[in-house]
């Protein structure tokens, strides 16, 4: 938490959230990334691994993430 933070217009985004997960119903979990502009909240995308499952690097004290999975996987 950032103390005296709040996020501008929160219960849009959640308003937003809401809908999207409504019209999208056949993906049980998809991690929206959304920004608040001057005129509402936006979507960038959603992604179906959004990472809430992967380790934080506080927790664990790796910090190389996916990146060495992800040049595996593209042999890269």
């Amino acid at each position: 938490p950032i103390v005296g933070f709040r996020v501008p217009m929160y219960d849009r985004v959640l308003d937003l959230a809401a809908s999207l997960a409504r019209r999208t119903p056949e993906a049980p979990y998809v991690g929206w990334d959304i920004a608040v502009t001057a005129d509402g909240p936006v979507v960038i995308e959603g992604n179906h691994n959004s990472g809430v499952f992967q380790s934080k690097p506080s927790v664990s004290g790796i910090r190389r993430g996916l990146l060495p999975r992800y040049r595996a996987a593209m042999r890269f």
